[in-house]
């Protein structure tokens, strides 16, 4: 009798662990198992840390992007497609403004047009950021074949004649980025992040 109470004992705690085996490697937990993974309270499946399964560009990594940069009208300004990529840190304010909030919660893979205003991208066209300047004719090499609408270099920087006398030239630089108050459309790819 004590021999078959401790046979059937024995195949009981055997039986209960290859069950418990079982169920382990059906619920994936365990030394095998999924340990981002947690069963909820109303039976079905939660995942505590999701950047493993999908990783998002936030303020510090570096990304890279490919970019087409047109103007509202769909007139292509720039492109880096096919080209080497543009990498930079998001938050360090290496690009534009608009650019970079566009790129924050973007997957690898993920494209995103976006269409900013001059405030978000090269910003408002500044008067002030006009220089115009007048030089007295003596200090021009060849001040009687200088033309208006011409480029001289000075100071190492390109002026433009915008008018001319007997005595003297006005000339001006616009220190404006060239696409200063313009609204501009971006057609952005997430190609890869470094967080």
């Amino acid at each position: 009798m004590k021999k078959t109470l401790l046979i059937s004992v024995i195949f009981a705690a055997m039986a209960l662990l290859l069950f418990g085996c079982t169920q382990v490697a059906q619920n994936g937990s365990g030394l095998m198992g999924d340990t981002n993974k947690s069963d909820s309270n109303n039976g079905g499946t939660s995942y505590s840390n999701l950047d493993k399964f999908t990783q998002i560009a936030r303020e510090n990594d570096n990304v890279s992007v490919e970019y087409t940069l047109k103007k509202p009208d769909g007139n292509v300004i720039e492109s880096n497609v096919g080209k080497s990529l543009l990498s930079f840190t998001v938050g360090a304010h290496e690009v534009i403004t608009g650019f970079e909030k566009a790129i924050i919660g973007m997957k690898i893979g993920d494209t995103k047009t976006v269409t900013l205003p001059p405030k978000e991208a090269y910003g408002e066209y500044d008067e002030n950021k006009v220089i115009k300047v007048t030089v007295d004719k003596n200090q021009f090499d060849d001040f009687n074949n200088l033309l208006v609408g011409s480029d001289v270099t000075g100071n190492n920087i390109v002026w433009t004649v915008i008018e001319k006398t007997d005595n003297n030239a006005v000339l001006s630089v616009n220190t404006n980025p060239p696409l200063a108050g313009q609204t501009l459309v971006f057609e952005i790819k997430l190609i890869s992040i470094n967080q």
